[in-house]
């Protein structure tokens, strides 16, 4: 039957070649192998060392030579990192094959980058707790913080919440208070002197919205006497409101006795 040549080697006539030049074909591992009195480390064949009239194989500080696949490995719960054997994490233990360590608890998986158990995807903080719902996190981002998914929330220690001057509405959605109101007890509020109607604040009843010229705002100016409100001042017909005065005038007509009066004929309103 055909195999594939081992990865970093090449076909040629009817044997599999390896790259090193201190690689032979083993072609019942179907792998490239270190020679004779050769011993791999860091995937490269190094020569053994001689000693007196027989070749030893010794390896670095914290390694231990295996001279049945004549390779040096790390001593037992290290790995090689940075060139060097260096002890896996803490809460985590070396694979079987000597290449890795694995992480003991459920929700951290080993980074080898780094050589530190981090936590998995949607999972955060030094003892990896599930991320807050409607939130996440890729695998080897900060494991600080999640991401909220909702707009206008910021992750919080262990929640998302809604940023500053915005309310939960539906349970899980942010919706930012609508002018003159701001966020108190988690509600937006009307200022004072102003009420919530319709999801907008508009003066209270015998107050009317007046620009204030001075300050370029909107203030709560007091209804006439002779007016009632509904959110906007109505003066006794046939009055109407003049908000720049802030009272009650007749149209068209003069103001006699307590009532409108229309001019008597020939006559016009005197100015």
């Amino acid at each position: 039957y055909c195999l594939t040549c081992p990865s970093g080697s090449t076909f040629s006539v009817s044997t599999c070649l390896c790259s090193g030049s201190a690689e032979i074909y083993d072609v019942d591992l179907n792998l490239c192998v270190c020679q004779t009195n050769y011993y791999r480390y860091q995937s490269v064949c190094q020569l053994c060392v001689q000693s007196g009239t027989n070749q030893q194989c010794t390896c670095l500080v914290n390694q231990v030579f295996d001279p049945q696949k004549n390779q040096c490995y790390c001593v037992e719960n290290m790995v090689f990192f940075l060139g060097v054997c260096t002890a896996c994490p803490a809460n985590s233990v070396r694979t079987f094959d000597n290449s890795s360590c694995y992480c003991t608890k459920t929700t951290s998986i080993y980074n080898p980058s780094d050589n530190t158990c981090r936590c998995k995807i949607n999972f955060f903080s030094s003892t990896c707790i599930a991320c807050p719902t409607h939130s996440q996190k890729q695998l080897f981002d900060a494991d600080d913080i999640c991401e909220c998914k909702v707009t206008h929330k910021t992750f919080s220690s262990t929640t998302c919440d809604c940023a500053a001057n915005f309310q939960v509405v539906q349970s899980y959605f942010c919706q930012q208070c609508v002018a003159y109101s701001s966020l108190l007890g988690g509600v937006c509020t009307c200022e004072t002197g102003k009420q919530m109607i319709e999801n907008q604040c508009f003066c209270q009843s015998n107050y009317f919205f007046f620009s204030d010229q001075q300050t370029n705002e909107r203030v709560c100016n007091a209804c006439p006497t002779t007016s009632v409100n509904t959110w906007v001042c109505t003066c006794t017909a046939p009055q109407q409101f003049n908000q720049f005065l802030e009272l009650c005038q007749c149209v068209a007509t003069v103001y006699e006795a307590g009532t409108c009066q229309s001019c008597p004929q020939n006559s016009v309103i005197n100015q």
